[in-house]
């Protein structure tokens, strides 16, 4: 995999959004940007334009129930399976559901600071590394799960509180740029239903 440090490209990507009944799909245009491979961020949308509150609300409910969806997925799936890998050099589902934990408790954490503090600068970290971690590597998967299902209703709990205003709140990463609560929640919406397919590919190899 090519290494590279900051944004290295922009193209134009579009997300479709759900419509009232009878209307057209919205598509809203965004910025796909490619940021360091070393810390495993690779490619994703940032916005041109914030979500409209019914983008917003469908968002925030896609985090509410993820950590349901993953405990249906993983229930009654022997250990041993956990072990198995969704690809060739890539990680297994044990690694992927800690990855998840670490992943989401970042995205949980950032969104806070981005509320409470003007324009943050966003700590990375080498996603990479923490998976290679002995408990992340090799330790049973119930203390994420655990750490999902608290974290992620309080995170449901705390951007529902928020203010329209907020969610255009900015905060700085050294390899992304500027990113708006808008953006991590749009980012952290679809990241769980990314990785559960990652996790049933692994399962069922």
């Amino acid at each position: 995999m090519t290494r590279f440090r900051a944004v290295v490209g922009e193209v134009l990507c579009s997300i479709t959004a759900t419509a009232s009944a009878g209307a057209a799909p919205i598509v809203r245009k965004y910025r796909l940007i490619c940021a360091d491979s070393v810390t495993g961020v690779t490619c994703g949308c940032a916005t041109i334009a914030g979500m409209t509150t019914a983008e917003r609300q469908a968002a925030i409910e896609n985090i509410e129930g993820f950590p349901a969806q993953l405990e249906q997925l993983v229930a009654g799936v022997p250990d041993a399976k956990l072990n198995k890998t969704y690809g060739e050099g890539k990680w297994t589902a044990r690694q992927v559901i800690h990855h998840l934990a670490d992943s989401h408790l970042h995205a949980f954490i950032r969104t806070r600071f981005i509320a409470t503090v003007d324009h943050p600068t966003i700590q990375p970290y080498d996603q990479e590394a923490w998976a290679k971690v002995a408990d992340a590597s090799t330790g049973p998967i119930e203390p994420s799960l655990q750490i999902l299902k608290g974290m992620h209703a309080r995170w449901g709990a705390f951007l529902r509180s928020l203010p329209d205003a907020a969610f255009a709140r900015t905060a700085y990463h050294p390899e992304r740029g500027e990113l708006s609560m808008d953006d991590l929640v749009r980012i952290y919406a679809g990241h769980g239903a990314k990785h559960l397919e990652h996790i049933r590919k692994a399962i069922n190899s």
